[in-house]
């Protein structure tokens, strides 16, 4: 019986290994990828005048009123910033700017939007290019600008709407 458990356990030490699970292991490689849209909100100001009418006919002085357009991008996001020629365009005369307000009973009155106090550069259809310095957002600077001289100018109320668009 001893000579039967020796060979029996010498049968299992020698096909043991044979009857073990063998592991095997593959490996592949998981991508992850990723991206950070540009994305853009535009807050647009409204504009109010106060003018009288001796005023706003009498040649030689601009009135100027500062106001802000509030940008908010990603980081970096490079952008086109434009302003249409509003609703009535220079209906006014050109001389007193690219825009123009319109009273109730047809009457203009002529007004400019610039990028700086000294209207030395005007927000146009054509645009003005942005890049996003944060994800802050940023104030950008317009400026309305009304000559006088306008004699056709009478006493009212006037609008006018301009579209701003920004395109990334």
């Amino acid at each position: 019986m001893k000579r039967i458990a020796a060979v029996a356990a010498l049968v299992l030490v020698t096909i043991a290994p044979a009857l073990a699970v063998t592991t095997h292991k593959k490996t592949a490689t998981l991508t992850v990828k990723g991206s950070v849209a540009s994305t853009c909100t535009l807050t647009t100001p409204t504009f109010s005048f106060n003018i009288g009418v001796g005023y706003i006919h009498s040649p030689g002085n601009t009135i100027l009123k500062q106001n802000t357009l509030g940008v908010k991008c990603t980081k970096n996001a490079t952008t086109q910033i434009t302003m249409n020629s509003g609703l009535y365009g220079n209906a006014a005369g050109s001389q007193f700017g690219s825009r123009s307000m319109k009273d109730s009973s047809g009457d203009y009155l002529g007004y400019e939007l610039c990028h700086d106090n000294a209207c030395s550069t005007v927000w146009t259809p054509q645009g003005y290019n942005y890049v996003s310095p944060s994800d802050h957002g940023s104030s950008l600077p317009v400026w309305t600008r009304i000559i006088t001289g306008q004699s056709k100018a009478k006493q009212g109320s006037y609008a006018d709407s301009v579209t701003v668009t920004i395109s990334f």
